[in-house]
């Protein structure tokens, strides 16, 4: 009872140190923080509480990041002025260490960071969870476990989210996720403005300013759905389709024309989105459109999606509406049922969406059939898995410096997958390790993470992502215009017809030298005459470090080959806080500007051939490695260095199992398209990479082309130092997943 009264007396007198929000705003010395700005009075009463100050005298720098040093300082000062009313902590040497030792001693921290890296949104909640005590963060929202749609209960700081939630430091905010336009997402990957922490710390010190909500399932996605089945098949109607409506009129002649499909009188209709699909009793179609008026279309948007099926037991669940724009993507994911029945049906979908969108496109994913087991690992798990086997055969059958993109190539044959039926599309679904429907909305998915990330700043990494496809102007071959519009939707695809001449072969390479920034500026040295379509991904990254290199930390140094050649090397020298150990190896993470991306590397132990080290890895260990980083001091040296690499990799992929795709007789590509030239099947997949590491950061880039053609048949915490002067593997990693969209191998530096 004692500590419970004096938490509260604490908090108290915390609340009461500071002036209420608004009060001071006109005294603040910052002249980048606008009078009208939503975050002033919060801003003005943490500086005026001792709790945060500017970066200069004038400057409070709104939109730069939070570093993990400024963060553990914050925590600090917060807890300094609940137990003692005031602020005495000073700046140390380096300047974060007397509140880091601070933070230590009152069980803040438990461990060091990454000090000088942007903080993520876990990382930083993570610390002003434990700022001040549990008494001082009262619940005042009923937030179950798992209702906060990005966190689930196993991520790391799933503990320290709730309970800000719960207390109403934490209100998340509302953006696209998996598809659909959702509240409350805490982004917990992301990193954090300091006018967005100027408001957390005004919650955190103010009871009266925090949040009240209540939350109750994760899956809401600010959409109405309601299930139609009829009886009958329409022979010449596309699958799936969807019509949009903008008022009661359009709505009524649709049904008017269409009564026939909608007589109830002979069935018994699908249930409701919050249902499971298959309720009794759900109101008719007639009943439905009565429903809708002029006054609700001024602010919704509706949607009929009509799902043709062969079987009268399928069901579907809508995943997300989601609109960018004046277009709205509707994400349906079929229930492939464990009988089927010998009727046919419609399934129709009458969707309400709070959008006047003018194209309506509808993505459908296909769920793992009834009794095949479900892969229990995540979509990155599977990505890290097939990057790693890429590398690893590619790497084998060079020896010599590699590196390979394996989003690059990944994304290359998923396109391609999505033509591919059969045995053929088993084996590659195989290889890639997903399903063809997983492939394209992991895809679609990055994409639309990629395309939110290019409008931020400037000075953060510049991930750059295109996909492109070419088929022949030619009378022999017929492209399935289905297998087209997928693509251009789904993968964002350029779509091109081409005669396949000398010009053609100009324009595709020109196409890659543009998409890569002139780093890859050829990717095909010919056309063959029995090509009839190529499928082009390409791929550029350019990322400054967070704390780029000074020239006084770049010294000459000997890189030492695995036979023992030496040769001279400029190494780049750097203390970091993120130290990575795995039974045979050693390595550390640089991160580059923004936090979202970073530099992994891995050095084998002396002794252990850099060959058997990478053969050892698999995607499990990969993803452990980098996911248990520790934070501790690391003293690092890296070679300056720039590469490139190229590879021809249709057998090592038929030897990891694609082996139909490439065979001329048994390939079934008739998702495609067709040729009178006899049967398409893919001749090469053609991959070029490029990386140079330098003091102020990273260039990379990738591309990768199939191309398809015609045949006739046929312990405690101490300073580590990890210094990469001899053979490597290395990383660029997307730090959100921990899945390599580079990785390669420096056998040798230099001449």
């Amino acid at each position: 009872m004692k500590k419970r009264a004096l938490c509260a007396a604490l908090a108290a007198l915390l609340c009461a140190a500071i002036l209420p929000t608004g009060a001071i705003g006109a005294d603040l010395p910052f002249t980048d923080v606008p009078e009208d700005a939503w975050y002033r009075g919060d801003v003005a009463a943490a500086v005026a509480g001792g709790l945060v100050n500017g970066r200069t005298e004038t400057s409070f720098c709104p939109d730069e990041e939070l570093t993990y040093a400024e963060a553990v300082k914050l925590a600090a000062c917060m807890r300094q002025k609940a137990a003692e009313g005031t602020v005495t902590l000073q700046n140390g040497d380096p300047w974060y260490q007397s509140y880091a030792d601070y933070a230590k001693e009152a069980g803040i921290i438990a461990k060091d960071y990454d000090w000088n890296a942007p903080a993520t949104r876990a990382g930083y909640i993570e610390i002003f969870a434990h700022a001040l005590p549990d008494e001082a963060l009262t619940e005042i929202n009923a937030v179950p476990d798992s209702s906060v749609p990005d966190v689930p209960m196993d991520h790391p700081q799933a503990a320290e989210i709730y309970k800000l939630y719960r207390a109403g430091i934490l209100e998340g905010s509302e953006d696209s996720y998996r598809g659909a336009w959702t509240a409350h997402l805490c982004k917990p990957s992301d990193t954090i403005r300091r006018s967005e922490v100027a408001a957390i710390l005004t919650r955190m010190t103010d009871a009266s300013a925090r949040k009240t909500f209540t939350l109750t399932d994760s899956a809401s996605s600010g959409f109405a759905a309601r299930y139609f089945r009829t009886d009958g098949y329409r022979d010449g109607v596309s699958y799936p389709f969807a019509l949009t409506f903008s008022g009661p009129d359009e709505l009524m002649r649709y049904y008017d024309t269409h009564k026939d499909l909608y007589d109830f009188s002979r069935h018994e209709v699908g249930g409701t989105y919050a249902a499971d699909y298959a309720a009794d009793a759900a109101p008719c179609f007639a009943d439905a459109v009565a429903a809708y008026d002029a006054a609700w279309f001024r602010s919704h948007r509706l949607i009929l999606v009509v799902l043709e099926e062969g079987s009268g037991s399928v069901r579907h669940r809508v995943d997300g509406v989601r609109t960018v724009g004046n277009e709205t993507t509707v994400d349906i994911t079929r229930l492939v049922p464990e009988v089927g029945t010998d009727d046919m049906a419609e399934w129709h979908i009458l969707i309400e969406v709070g959008s006047a969108a003018q194209t309506v496109r509808v993505r459908l994913d296909n769920q793992n059939p009834v009794g095949e087991a479900a892969d229990p690992r995540s979509d990155s798990e599977k990505a890290a898995d097939f990057a790693v086997r890429l590398f690893r055969r590619c790497f084998a059958a060079d020896g010599d410096n590699t590196l390979v993109s394996p989003l690059s190539v990944f994304g290359a044959l998923a396109m391609t997958s999505n033509g591919a039926k059969g045995e053929t599309l088993a084996e590659m679904e195989d290889v890639l390790g997903m399903k063809n429907g997983e492939m394209n909305l992991y895809f679609a998915t990055l994409l639309d993470r990629l395309a939110e990330e290019g409008s931020k700043k400037e000075n953060e990494p510049r991930f750059h992502l295109a996909n492109s496809v070419w088929f022949i102007d030619d009378e022999s071959f017929t492209v399935n215009e289905d297998f087209l519009e997928m693509i251009a939707f789904l993968y964002d695809a350029g779509v091109n017809r081409a005669p396949f001449d000398a010009g053609t072969l100009k324009e595709i390479n020109d196409w890659v030298k543009e998409q890569t920034d002139g780093m890859i500026p050829s990717i095909l040295d010919r056309i063959p005459e029995d090509a009839v379509m190529y499928l082009v991904n390409a791929l550029a990254f350019e990322g400054e470090w967070a704390d780029p290199y000074q020239e006084h930390q770049v010294r000459p140094g000997t890189f030492t080959r695995e036979d023992g050649t030496k040769t001279t090397a400029d190494l780049m020298w750097s203390k970091v806080n993120s130290y990575l150990e795995d039974d045979g190896a050693e390595g550390f993470i640089r991160y580059y500007k923004g936090g979202k991306y970073a530099f992994a590397a891995l050095l084998p132990d002396e002794g252990t051939a850099l060959s058997d080290y990478v053969a050892s890895l698999d995607g499990e260990k990969l993803v452990r490695i980098l996911s248990s980083a520790q934070s501790v001091p690391v003293d690092t040296a890296l070679p300056k260095f720039e590469t490139e690499y190229g590879a021809e990799l249709s057998k090592l992929l038929a030897a990891m199992g694609m082996k139909t795709a490439f065979d001329p007789d048994a390939a079934d590509f008739s998702g495609l398209g067709t040729s009178t030239a006899g049967n398409i099947c893919i001749s090469r997949v053609l991959h070029k990479t490029f990386i140079s590491v330098a003091e102020q950061g990273t260039k990379a880039g990738a591309a990768t082309v199939v191309e398809m053609v015609a045949k006739s048949a046929m312990p405690p915490q101490i300073t580590r130092t990890v210094v990469l002067d001899r053979p490597f593997v290395y990383m660029l990693i997307d730090c959100e997943t921990n899945v390599p969209f580079f990785i390669g191998a420096l056998t040798s530096v230099g001449e």
